[in-house]
């Protein structure tokens, strides 16, 4: 920007070309603004994602009902079909481990 600023109003007669002091505070808040903006955008896409089906991995509900193979759990306000490989009791807390479609793999909270 320094550049084209310095180019763009190269003339011949002094009172009609820009100052320095002029140009280069524009050229740093501009590219300050960009950089901020940049940041901005880098930051949310490592941010975890809280909304949709990849929002509910790891989230704690309760079981709804025994879950021997598959039962019911209740995260988010939902209702959700959940599968566990070991047996868990009416009111016990699951972490929700995988999603396969729109059924949880769930597992007793405290298990990794």
């Amino acid at each position: 920007m320094i550049m084209g600023s310095v180019l763009l109003f190269d003339s011949p007669a002094p009172y009609l070309r820009i100052s320095l002091l002029v140009i280069i505070p524009a050229v740093l808040t501009t590219a300050a603004f960009f950089i901020f903006l940049v940041g901005l955008g880098l930051k949310a896409q490592r941010k975890r994602s809280v909304s949709g089906v990849e929002g509910l991995i790891d989230m704690v509900g309760m079981a709804r009902g025994p879950i021997d193979a598959s039962g019911k759990v209740f995260m988010h306000g939902e209702l959700w079909d959940a599968h566990s490989k070991e047996h868990i009791v009416e009111g016990e807390q699951v972490r929700v481990v995988g999603i396969d479609g729109l059924n949880l793999e769930v597992v007793k909270e405290g298990n990794p």
